[in-house]
């Protein structure tokens, strides 16, 4: 019944690598570094190397698409 609803961990795993998001390099890096514990945009921008406002524009695209989502101010989580 689980192989029905593809439950088994072969279909599973086949369907997340298909599921595997195309974005833009900065947006993919600023993705990167999201998990799912909340990360702070001083530490984003630590991580990327990236400028302060690309990170944000990066953030809101993002929050936008539905790939992450701000839990308090400044501070983010991936989104599935």
């Amino acid at each position: 019944m689980l192989e029905e609803l593809e439950f088994g961990s072969r279909n599973l795993y086949g369907k997340i690598k298909e599921t595997k998001i195309k974005l833009e390099s900065h947006l993919d890096l600023v993705y990167s570094c999201l998990g799912f514990c909340q990360k702070g945009l001083q530490q984003i921008v630590e991580e990327t190397e990236l400028p302060v406002q690309t990170v944000i524009g990066a953030l809101t695209d993002l929050t936008l698409q539905g790939y992450a989502e701000e839990i308090s101010k400044n501070y983010y989580v991936k989104c599935i």
